[in-house]
């Protein structure tokens, strides 16, 4: 019986202690992981908000509006000199076969209404006006004249030609999309997506607060 207590009293003696050393260099390594992931987050943003940044500056810096010279649906013409006639021109690329560009057809009227003449103009660049080609398509100018007459719209839509055509298609990744543009026709805004009258409104309100800054 003696020698079996003395060796319980060795093993119980020799036994280690738990290597506090483990837990310090596991928190050591989540952390410097923790502190990766974080780094690699920040320069994602940052290059994406970067290039999302330059994209903006392109398009700004864009012809399109410049040397506008577009056919409207009622048989007027739309140029870069109208820029002038407002602060702001907010061109809808809107198309026949879109039911969100249609439901917002009045939302658009109705902020072309709210603002004192030279504030803001509400102009429709039809994006469905003409094929790949260029050549006009009358059935969709037709559906078009309806939806804005049934939607009680007035402000011009224009019918696009092959270089607009060009620049809607390789700017936007949908319709409706939106350009808010300068009276020197840079682009200083542009919204992807349907919206309501007060989402415009907001829009508006803060592009007019820029410019009289």
């Amino acid at each position: 019986m003696e020698a079996v207590l003395d060796r319980t009293f060795d093993v119980t003696a020799t036994k280690k202690k738990p290597d506090r050393r483990l837990h310090v260099s596991t928190l050591y390594i989540m952390l410097v992981a923790m502190t990766l992931l974080a780094f690699l987050f920040t320069f994602t943003l940052t290059k994406a908000w970067g290039e999302r940044m330059d994209q903006l500056a392109a398009l700004s810096s864009t012809d399109a509006f410049k040397t506008m010279d577009l056919e409207t649906l009622d048989g007027t013409h739309f140029t870069s000199e109208n820029l002038k006639d407002a602060r702001i021109t907010i061109f809808n690329v809107w198309g026949t076969n879109c039911p969100p560009c249609i439901r917002e057809l009045p939302y658009l009227q109705e902020l072309n209404d709210t603002y004192a003449p030279g504030e803001i103009q509400v102009v429709g660049l039809l994006s469905d006006s003409v094929d790949a080609s260029g050549t006009v398509v009358p059935a969709h100018l037709d559906d078009a004249r309806k939806y804005m007459a049934d939607s009680g719209a007035t402000y011009p839509t224009l019918i696009l030609d092959q270089a607009t055509y060009a620049f809607v298609t390789t700017n936007i990744v949908g319709t409706p999309t939106t350009f808010f543009v300068n009276s020197d026709g840079e682009v200083v805004r542009t919204v992807t997506g349907g919206n309501t009258y007060n989402n415009w409104k907001a829009y508006t309100d803060e592009e007019l607060a820029k410019l009289s800054q």
